[in-house]
């Protein structure tokens, strides 16, 4: 019995230690689980697609046809750029906005 009390301690400390819990700026979206578990990478610009096909950076609200523009004044060289989409996007309106960073060179 001891031993198992033991692992179980280890394994509380283990997964206090491992977790890490933060906030997004939620505009409603329900993100979708991940299969592997990877961790995410730390971003500075985040762009969020709701399920009524509303774009959010940063959390302040635009527009694909402002988005351009709203990139330059953001993206700098190195910059990581952070796609939240909801689940329930479809994939023609998330290509939409794929492909606006394809033209700005934003390919991670």
């Amino acid at each position: 019995m001891i031993p198992m009390i033991n692992i179980v301690f280890l394994l509380l400390v283990f997964f206090m230690i491992a977790g890490h819990m933060r906030d997004i700026q939620d505009q409603g979206i329900e993100l979708p689980v991940s299969e592997n578990g990877a961790q995410a990478v730390e971003k500075t610009v985040t762009l969020q697609l709701t399920d009524k096909n509303e774009l959010y950076l940063n959390g302040v609200k635009t527009s694909l046809e402002k988005l351009d523009l709203d990139l330059d004044s953001l993206i700098e060289a190195n910059t990581l750029l952070a796609l939240e989409a909801d689940r329930r996007v479809q994939a023609v309106d998330l290509d939409k906005t794929l492909s606006i960073l394809r033209k700005k060179g934003i390919l991670k």
